[in-house]
């Protein structure tokens, strides 16, 4: 897979507000700090810019909306795990994740987490994963040019992130 870079202009869509929200438990973590525990009422905003299809539009709007929204619930009412941390011991148990960071010890089910393939569950690194998960499920045959997503974990403070997509289709997963 390619990226393309593309500066001239474009169309944009965005879809926000019902449907695309979740709450869900994490803690960052980084070399001088553990955060405790805690949660959020994450709430995600889709924007996609590309040509216009045959259709007159860069995408179906329900689409869009339907793919994020199905993402969104993977993510409700989980702990969303970190498994790429190298600051996270994490340990499988049975049913059990067993986590250690900073001095703490979390016993965790595994029904009540979802592992994900990045280093924290930043605003940041969520919204990435995010666009790498819709990325790979857009369709192929729309003009679609560039990908962002950005989550916000409480009003006025969010993190995002943007992929330029192959011009023409094959948007393929994240790396």
């Amino acid at each position: 897979m390619h990226s393309a870079k593309y500066n001239g202009p474009a169309f944009r869509v965005v879809v926000e507000g019902a449907e695309l929200w979740f709450a869900a438990a994490h803690f960052t973590v980084s070399p001088q700090e553990v955060e405790p525990l805690h949660g959020h009422n994450y709430r995600v905003v889709v924007e996609v810019w590309g040509d216009l299809a045959p259709e007159g539009w860069v995408m179906d709007f329900r689409q869009l909306r339907g793919l994020a929204a199905a993402l969104c619930r993977r993510l409700h009412h989980r702990f969303l795990l970190p498994m790429g941390s190298p600051l996270l011991q994490v340990e499988e148990t049975g049913d059990a994740y067993r986590l250690q960071v900073g001095g703490r010890q979390y016993l965790l089910p595994k029904e009540d987490c979802l592992p994900l393939p990045i280093d924290n569950t930043t605003a940041e690194r969520l919204a990435q994963w995010l666009t790498w998960e819709l990325k790979a499920s857009l369709p192929p045959h729309l003009p679609l040019r560039r990908l962002a997503v950005g989550v916000e974990e409480a009003p006025g403070q969010s993190g995002w992130y943007s992929e330029e997509l192959c011009q023409g289709g094959r948007h393929g997963p994240g790396p």
